[in-house]
């Protein structure tokens, strides 16, 4: 069983076994386990179910690796020391309803897999929520992620994911970081309480950031290895609010006064704009610059309290 309570590997099987699998819906409780291995680990296994699990105490609570077009739903994964929920080069499955509870490194990391739906999880104090790295096209949308140590998203060296209509409460980092990655829609999401900022780009290029409602704002390639296209290649409208007020991300400009009553200014590759008798709320960072010349930044006060991750 190498370590695991349940595990399918389907070159091991004949095609009339491999298709009786693919109608298995697992739904035994599994007990609390210790050491290497998974509570459930799918291998090269197609079209499953498993669901109404509970995963505890190995260090993945449920892996699938090379599987696809899976269900994985309805499960309770908690205080597993590794991930909660691993993917591997499994792709279009469909993560949905589970709870993540105290899972000691992430929720649920997805690795070189593509095209999968992760939607309407619960994650309380797991130390990471969710990783995407190198992988494509997926979508996170309606999830809450409560008390979360690091990040409550990575995204790193993807493109095409979309994190959508999540809410984020009690992030003990930022609450979505996008490192090295292109092409990334983030819209519709809700931030309460985040430590840095709420979305963090770095070195990233193309990301969409629309209509989320953010008390501590955006991060534009800070702390990044310095590239243009890493400020002025994003799509950031002034439908993101923080603190109930825009967010006005302007590139490519010359001139110009950024209006009265702004959240947070973003400036990128701009000349000559004037940001002027603005009062900034707990903006990460109220005013921030890059590739700009000749701003003038006048009567500008950054009355920000201390984050508060427990609001």
């Amino acid at each position: 069983m190498d370590g695991s309570a349940f595990r399918f590997r389907r070159r091991s099987m004949s095609r009339a076994a491999t298709a009786t699998m693919a109608a298995i819906t697992m739904a035994r409780t599994i007990g609390k386990r210790s050491g290497d291995g998974a509570g459930i680990l799918l291998s090269s296994s197609d079209d499953n179910r498993i669901v109404n699990n509970t995963a505890m105490g190995s260090a993945d609570g449920i892996a699938l690796v090379a599987s696809h077009r899976n269900v994985v739903a309805g499960n309770n994964v908690s205080t597993n020391w590794d991930y909660g929920i691993s993917l591997s080069g499994s792709n279009a499955n469909r993560i949905e309803n589970n709870s993540l509870f105290d899972n000691w490194v992430r929720g649920m990391r997805v690795t070189t897999s593509d095209r999968n739906l992760i939607r309407n999880n619960t994650l309380i104090q797991n130390y990471q929520g969710f990783e995407l790295y190198f992988s494509s096209n997926n979508t996170v949308t309606e999830n809450v992620l409560n008390n979360t140590w690091d990040s409550g998203v990575y995204v790193y060296a993807s493109s095409g994911n979309r994190i959508s209509r999540n809410t984020f409460v009690s992030t003990f980092s930022h609450a979505i970081e996008v490192l090295r990655a292109t092409l990334v829609m983030l819209d519709n999401n809700t931030f309460r309480g985040s430590l840095y900022a709420d979305i963090d780009l770095d070195s990233s290029t193309g990301i969409t950031v629309k209509d989320n409602v953010m008390t501590r704002g955006i991060l534009v390639s800070y702390a990044a290895l310095p590239d243009l296209s890493h400020w002025n290649t994003h799509d950031i409208p002034a439908s993101n609010t923080v603190s109930g007020r825009p967010v006005y991300y302007w590139k490519n400009i010359t001139g110009g006064v950024i209006p009265e009553g702004a959240g947070q200014v973003l400036l990128a590759n701009t000349t000559g704009v004037t940001v002027q008798n603005q009062t900034f709320g707990a903006a990460v960072v109220a005013v921030e610059v890059g590739y700009s010349a000749g701003a003038t930044i006048l009567n500008v006060t950054d009355d920000a309290p201390i984050a508060d991750p427990n609001p």
